[in-house]
């Protein structure tokens, strides 16, 4: 009885696991976000082609970094989605369509601070794993 247990108990863990991996790779799908939006803005106004690549590349960059931190967050998978999101979003409205750079990064600091105050539940979040 002992090893059906055992066994039952690494079957529940596979299938979390690759429930997360799913989750993952829909989550990452966001990401790629700015090269779609930079293809369509080529498209629509081809005389900023050099300008929207920089912006693809940049809003690439930006997404990895808000990604990366996201990860970390001790939140719900939908609430990180969702915020994710809502970041893109404002980047793209303030970088691309209103020019104004420097209030395109207002979210990063909510974020950092996010993960700032829950750093020593991470910690011991990854320490139980």
């Amino acid at each position: 009885m002992d090893t059906l247990e055992k066994l039952a108990r690494k079957n529940a863990e596979h299938d979390a696991e690759v429930k997360k991996e799913k989750t993952g790779h829909i989550l990452l799908m966001p990401i790629l976000i700015p090269f779609v939006f930079g293809y369509i803005a080529d498209f629509f106004y081809p005389e900023t082609s050099g300008i929207t690549f920089f912006f693809a590349l940049s809003m690439f960059a930006y997404s990895f970094f808000i990604a990366a931190i996201g990860s970390l967050l001790l939140m719900p998978t939908w609430l990180k989605f969702v915020s994710f999101c809502i970041c893109q979003i404002w980047f793209t409205y303030f970088w691309f369509f209103n020019d104004l750079y420097m209030l395109s990064f207002v979210p990063l600091p909510f974020v950092y601070l996010i993960a700032w105050f829950q750093r020593h539940k991470i910690k011991s979040a990854n320490a139980h794993k």
